[in-house]
């Protein structure tokens, strides 16, 4: 019964993603280009053993160096997120100070230009810089030091979790979890509205079959349960960790861990697939619908990814909801090495009475039977963007796709002017 974990960590990960919606007028610090930056703990050499608090991050903005918000999150020896409130929180070996597998996290939109040599005071050997993509085509900038008392700069959270009554609040939505999948989302004026929910329900619906279809078993999100492990708060985002299952014939269940990673404009969902038997060796195969209805964007326009050519196995892995608002959602699945053979479809439908999705939006998975056996990571990513620009919306995706690098350089470098 393991084998059929793919389907159902999927449909856990993408219900969860309507949190990454807002509508209305202007909001403070709205970024026209939504993501995240993730520094892995081995590219930083310098900063292995520090004391978190030491570290500080600055971007070059109006000709001077400035602090700007960003987070450690830290990594126990699984290599999974430390948890560090709720239920079952977890711990680091080494808590409190940077590791090879911890990781500093800050927003796009935070960063600067590449900052001049007269910006550094004397002590520049402390300093290292940051370049997102290439020498020739940099898209931002950032600047790391290590001091003996680090501050970050005062600005109120842009995501909070309410552990009491598990809603989250961002700058730009808000979702509540009253059953296992949101049960409301809404759109806010302000940071920590709870606002007008939006949404009529979420839907699963997965089948698979085993034995040449001498067993079939068909689950659906009235059959899903969760238990809430734990969250971490933190300057830039939040994340959520539960444990998702669906109860299987003979006592057995399907599970899987699920993080649900919050920012300010969109929202991450992550796991590890683990199969230990590929699929086809029991002549199992199964298919996944996972999506969710809106109440009133009856008016909204479907924009999907360009087909691959001929030839080509991997299909699109992306999905857009133009909104009568003038606003995005975009959907992002992102499939890590046999993952990527799963025959993805956009879930798409306008045509429901009212109340029941106007319109329903997400994505069907098939053909489970091609994978192998193997570990994979999975992530789904649902962005907000302030455009239907459809040239807009494409470059969002091939960012989240296909994360440029980071390139790390002490300041003195060769590679610094």
């Amino acid at each position: 019964m393991r084998r059929i974990r793919i389907a159902f960590l999927i449909a856990c990960l993408l219900t969860s993603l309507p949190a990454s919606l807002r509508a209305g007028e202007s909001v403070p610090a709205r970024s026209p280009q939504p993501g995240a930056i993730v520094l892995e703990g081995h590219s930083l050499p310098f900063l292995h053993q520090r004391t978190l608090s030491q570290i500080q991050v600055f971007a070059f903005h109006s000709a001077s160096l400035t602090p700007i918000p960003f987070q450690i999150d830290e990594r126990d020896r699984r290599g999974r997120w430390v948890i560090k409130a709720g239920p079952r929180p977890s711990r680091d070996d080494q808590p409190g100070r940077f590791d090879p597998n911890d990781a500093i996290i800050f927003l796009r939109r935070d960063m600067g230009q590449r900052a001049t040599a007269s910006a550094f005071p004397t002590e520049a050997a402390r300093w290292h810089e940051v370049r997102l993509g290439s020498q020739e085509a940099a898209l931002g900038f950032v600047y790391i030091r290590v001091g003996t008392h680090a501050s970050q700069p005062a600005r109120p959270l842009s995501v909070r979790y309410d552990p009491q009554h598990d809603h989250v609040y961002a700058e730009r939505y808000s979702v509540a979890f009253d059953t296992p999948l949101p049960s409301h989302l809404a759109f806010v004026e302000s940071p920590g509205d709870l606002g007008q929910n939006l949404i009529s329900g979420v839907a699963v619906a997965a089948e698979v079959s085993f034995l040449g279809g001498l067993l079939n078993i068909r689950r659906t999100d009235k059959d899903l349960h969760a238990r809430l492990y734990g969250y971490t708060q933190g300057p830039v985002r939040v994340i959520r960790r539960a444990r998702y299952w669906f109860p299987l014939p003979f006592g057995l269940r399907a599970r899987g861990r699920i993080d649900l990673i919050f920012y300010p404009d969109f929202v991450e969902g992550t796991a590890l697939v683990k199969l230990k038997i590929p699929p086809r060796f029991i002549l199992a195969d199964g298919e996944i619908s996972t999506y969710f209805n809106f109440l009133n964007f009856g008016q909204a326009q479907l924009l999907q990814a360009d087909r691959p050519p001929v030839g080509e196995e991997q299909p699109p892995r992306w999905a857009a909801l133009q909104l009568p608002t003038g606003q995005t959602l975009l959907l992002v699945m992102r499939l890590e090495g046999g993952l990527q053979q799963l025959e993805q479809q956009t879930y798409f439908s306008n045509t429901g009475p009212p109340h029941s999705g106007q319109p329903s939006f997400g994505f069907h998975f098939s053909n489970i039977a091609r994978l192998d056996a193997g570990t994979y990571r999975l992530s789904a990513f649902g962005i907000l963007l302030e455009t239907t620009d459809p040239e807009i919306i494409r470059s969002t995706a091939a960012f989240f796709l296909s994360p440029p690098p980071a390139s790390v350089a002490p300041i003195g470098s060769a590679g610094h002017r």
